[in-house]
């Protein structure tokens, strides 16, 4: 008698395919978590305004300075430098100065291609520098009407030293 040894039929493999109706809902509900995450872990990412501690405070005085000799909002002047992305070493009294005659007598943004039409007439300069001046809306703001920036969203508190001892004298009544 002959051994019939069996043979074993492999399975056909089951192809997998991706239900696309129900992926790209469930990516775009990760990318959301993601994002909401990042904004809760850092608020000022999305910003699009520029916080006083985000300017060096040498060059806010060169702006200040520039302006008031050009007779320009020192906006327009730190914005071109945010546009044309100055290194720090370039950024001078001098250089500002030279910027604010183009911008001499500048009322509003609309104003820019116009005036800058001489000095750097390429339309990506020309938006990037309009969203850098948006951007310093809100330093301008601070400067113009002498507002101390608190955020809203903090608790303050305030101690009364009054009387307290003081560390480099010994007991001192105020």
């Amino acid at each position: 008698m002959r051994s019939q040894t069996q043979y074993h039929i492999p399975r056909r493999r089951l192809k997998y395919s991706i239900n696309w109706r129900r992926f790209i809902p469930f990516i775009l509900t990760i990318v959301a978590v993601i994002i909401v995450i990042l904004y809760i872990i850092n608020p000022n990412m999305f910003s699009n305004k520029y916080k006083v501690s985000d300017i060096d405070p040498t060059h806010l005085e060169i702006y200040f300075m520039a302006a008031e000799d050009q007779k320009v909002p020192w906006v327009y002047l730190a914005a071109i430098d945010k546009a044309e992305k100055a290194q720090d070493s370039e950024i001078t009294h001098e250089r500002s100065s030279n910027i604010g005659i183009y911008l001499k007598d500048i009322q509003s943004i609309e104003e820019l291609p116009d005036m800058l039409e001489s000095y750097n007439n390429d339309k990506k300069f020309l938006s990037r520098l309009k969203k850098e001046v948006k951007k310093f809306r809100y330093l301008d703001e601070i400067y113009e009407n002498k507002v101390f920036p608190i955020v809203l969203d903090n608790a303050y508190t305030y101690e009364d030293g009054y009387g307290d001892g003081r560390s480099y004298g010994g007991d001192r009544k105020h």
